[in-house]
């Protein structure tokens, strides 16, 4: 597979659409007036180009090397050449009539290893620090990953299979993977079509979030469930933690911070608690949880020197500890590459990790970090 260097400026967008968010005005503005920019990226558009990578890049794509984070951590990184050999990753630069698309998620497994979904190529791999592996083989349009245990509920210790979940919105259908082995699929019901991920929960069974921070429990492919059960069995949350409750964000009218709400489930939805963080932020997700905590996505505005551009938008993610509100975790992300992929940053994991995904013109890069239990961490650039 042959692919060209993108090259040119390309426009700044930010984040839209996502699972657990509150809304992002700097990518409306951005599509509709080009005056906000994103932090990294250059102003106007131009048709992308990518050329086969160079020797650099392919040697860089054979190490999962650190590189120094705060004190005492690591960032792992990964470069996969675009191809659709071994180690790498497909691509499709785009054109006059289609944009650019590559690798569209990055999932955290149950043991902090980092996944990604090769859309292209139809297959997701898994990345050791040293070696890359296809664990299983998917639909070429599915673009959701969820990935965990093959274990059946209150399951003993062990080293169960690791569980993978495909998602396509186009097919409306999931597609599930266990030890390489096909598992099943199952149909997402129409009145779910505009669903904006999914994760998965103990005997392969498959939650579905929408973009009103809602979960709902489809099944798994040997106990389908109703369209009324799946509807009935609703839940406040983005993200659902191991007791049931479900966590959310907003930005708070008032100041403009990011809040977190803990919300119980219960015959009527009540909300536990309120974290607010002290980040003003244009645009909050939640992108995944940990034990004792969750991890966010945030876009904040900064006035630009450049002349052209307005506004600049910031991107960070940030890792907190849901008993008191600690940031343990600040990682600062790079501007938008040559497509924007569906999940680009994820969390979880035992041990905890954070993983994030950007397409570059010598192919995906791909790094992962731990996440600390304790004292809050400085930022790191990308």
């Amino acid at each position: 597979m042959t692919y060209l260097r993108r090259s040119g400026a390309v426009g700044a967008v930010g984040a839209v659409g996502a699972v657990g968010s509150i809304g992002s005005i700097g990518s409306i503005v951005t599509l509709l007036l080009g005056v906000v920019g994103t932090a990294g990226s250059g102003p106007g558009c131009s048709s992308p180009r990518w050329e086969p990578a160079s020797g650099s890049a392919a040697r860089r794509a054979t190490s999962g090397q650190p590189r120094t984070g705060a004190p005492g951590e690591q960032i792992r990184e990964r470069l996969l050449p675009w191809g659709s050999g071994a180690g790498e990753v497909g691509g499709d630069p785009g054109g006059d009539e289609h944009m650019a698309t590559g690798p569209s998620a990055v999932a955290v497994g149950p043991r902090g290893r980092a996944y990604v979904l090769d859309r292209v190529n139809g297959r997701v791999l898994r990345l050791w620090e040293r070696a890359v592996e296809v664990v299983a083989q998917v639909p070429a349009h599915a673009e959701g990953l969820a990935v965990g245990s093959d274990s059946p509920a209150g399951a003993g210790p062990g080293a169960p299979p690791v569980l993978v979940a495909a998602w396509s919105p186009l097919r409306a259908r999931v597609w599930l993977s266990s030890a390489g082995k096909d598992a099943g699929n199952l149909a997402v019901p129409r009145a779910l079509r505009l669903a904006r991920g999914i994760s998965l929960a103990a005997s392969r069974q498959v939650l579905v979030h929408n973009a009103h921070q809602e979960t709902f429990r489809l099944g798994s492919p040997s106990t389908l469930h109703s369209l009324a059960a799946v509807l009935h069995s609703r839940r406040e949350g983005a993200i659902l933690l191991s007791d049931s409750t479900g966590v959310q964000v907003r930005r708070r009218p008032a100041d403009g911070r990011a809040e977190l709400l803990l919300v119980e489930q219960a015959e009527r939805a009540r909300i536990l608690r309120r974290i607010t963080l002290q980040d003003v932020v244009m645009g909050a997700r939640l992108v995944g949880s940990f034990a004792g905590g969750v991890c966010l996505r945030l876009e904040k505005a900064a006035p630009s020197a450049e002349p052209r551009r307005k506004v600049l938008v910031r991107r960070e993610a940030l890792c907190v500890r849901l008993a008191d509100g600690a940031a343990l975790l600040r990682q600062a992300l790079p501007a938008p590459g040559a497509y924007l992929p569906r999940a680009e940053l994820a969390a979880g994991g035992e041990p905890a990790r954070l993983a994030w995904i950007h397409p570059t013109a010598e192919g995906l890069v791909v790094r992962w970090r731990a996440i600390p239990r304790a004292a809050p961490m400085e930022e790191v650039s990308p």
